[in-house]
């Protein structure tokens, strides 16, 4: 990550995982996953209501204080005493509850709802059985599939004016949609309608140094108070919510203290560049040596390079004068391009010669063979097959010479079959065994009309002899 460590951190809440976070991130602020957090509150407080009230402390209050009195009126009115649980909760709530974590910048991210939806999407084309290659090639098309998306997007929010949310401050709304994208501008369009249910209860300032503090109420909410401080010299906004520093949009009690103090624009001071139209053309990789494939890929590089040279085209494009002194700019950076490329290439040439032997460099892994039988081992001789007859080499008992003297014996052996009767009852005909016999009902209804057989041993003969 250039170097970079994270500002925050939401994990699930494994032992291991937050005691790897301590030692490798020490600054990064860590956050307990809501989700699982809900999920291990329903299976340890059964009370319907109790468990309302904790939803209640780990979302929506925002002070400590209140934080503190709610939990022990909590405690209290649903008798939650010896609930070992909550007590742990409690040790560790400045990793999940609202009012410990605010003013610490989360982007509005509560859960790793995103992390396993992004493990869900990549599993619907995967199995346990799929290869390597397939893998990659799956995890690849996918890719592609989300930056397609977010391509999208970002040619919505270049290309398009979102339309008028109808606000009371058109001049705010105008400015918003020039520089937030099209998600960030609805999240700042939701935020300006909530201030119309704000009302200003008192204000003081100091002339001397241009402050001015509004303290703000709500109808919604009349023992909520907020304190918003507006500095004329520096045309800043602060306000005691803290939106901004854990967000980083502004909230509906700084649109409030805009409208009063009659302002066309947002301040700078309440401008996150994360959520802007440039947020991305500002994002500069440090540069790394293109002889040492651990650092960064190439794709890593075209993709930097590509977005920051998309908005490059699209301000040129705008002007007649710009429009040639990028095209004139563009063809001297393309010829330095080709003799830079061209240099390594040739040295990369002759550091490959060089370092031919070394271990580092990623192969292809070696292919493992899985089916049919195993093959042996260099050096052992390979038995051979024998027949089952003569037990002799070279052949089978399908090709054995004793096979072929058998069966012209078992031939020769062969004679006219005889029939023997136990009784003189046998030798009365009987239609059951002649039907029994006959294999053929033409053949038996021929014979029948023969009046040359005359008893049941002749047929029967005649017809042993002929089958």
């Amino acid at each position: 990550m250039n170097n970079k460590s994270p500002i925050s951190v939401v994990t699930d809440g494994d032992r291991a995982m937050r005691n790897a976070i301590n030692t490798v991130f020490p600054n990064a602020n860590h956050r307990l996953c809501s989700w699982h957090l809900a999920r291990n509150a329903k299976q340890h407080i059964k009370n319907s209501a109790a468990l309302q009230a904790f939803h209640k402390l780990m979302n929506d209050i925002q002070t400590r204080d209140q934080f503190e009195e709610k939990w022990n009126s909590m405690i209290e009115d649903f008798h939650l005493q010896e609930n070992e649980w909550l007590r742990k909760m409690h040790t560790d709530r400045a990793m999940w509850a609202e009012a410990y974590l605010r003013g610490k910048f989360w982007a509005e991210i509560r859960s790793t709802q995103r992390c396993e939806a992004t493990h869900a999407y990549m599993k619907r084309s995967l199995e346990g059985k799929t290869s390597l290659v397939d893998f990659m090639k799956q995890f690849h098309k996918k890719l592609d599939g989300m930056r397609h998306s977010e391509s999208q997007r970002d040619y919505i929010t270049q290309q398009k004016k979102p339309p008028s949310a109808g606000t009371v401050l058109p001049h705010i709304e105008r400015h918003a949609a020039s520089i937030y994208t099209r998600t960030s501008f609805q999240k700042v369009m939701s935020r300006l309608k909530q201030e119309g249910y704000l009302f200003q209860s008192y204000c003081w300032g100091s002339i001397e140094h241009q402050l001015q503090t509004y303290t703000l109420e709500t109808t919604q909410n009349r023992t909520a108070r907020w304190e918003v401080t507006f500095d004329a010299t520096s045309v800043s906004i602060r306000c005691t919510c803290l939106e901004f520093e854990t967000v980083g949009l502004p909230c509906e009690h700084t649109f409030h203290v805009m409208k009063v103090e009659r302002l066309k624009e947002i301040p700078q001071n309440l401008i996150s560049l994360r959520w802007t139209k440039i947020a991305k053309s500002n994002s500069r990789p440090t540069y790394h040596s293109l002889h040492d494939p651990n650092d960064v890929t190439e794709v890593v590089w075209y993709g930097a390079l590509t977005s920051r040279c998309n908005n490059l085209c699209y301000i040129a494009s705008r002007s007649d004068e710009g429009y040639r002194q990028f095209n004139a700019g563009l063809d001297m950076l393309t010829q330095q391009m080709h003799h830079l490329h061209a240099s390594d290439i040739s040295y990369n040439d002759e550091d490959i010669n060089r370092s031919s032997s070394r271990a580092d460099i990623l192969k292809d892994p070696r292919v493992a063979h899985t089916k049919g039988g195993q093959k042996a081992d260099k050096g052992k001789e390979i038995k051979k097959r024998k027949c089952a007859l003569c037990k002799e080499e070279g052949h089978t008992k399908r090709t054995c010479p004793l096979s072929n003297i058998n069966m012209m014996d078992n031939n020769s052996q062969i004679s006219s079959p005889t029939i023997q009767f136990a009784s003189e009852e046998d030798m009365s005909f009987n239609p059951a065994v002649y039907n029994s016999i006959c294999y053929d009902t033409s053949v038996c209804a021929t014979m029948m009309e023969n009046p040359s057989y005359t008893t049941a041993t002749e047929c029967t003969g005649k017809l042993m002899t002929e089958f």
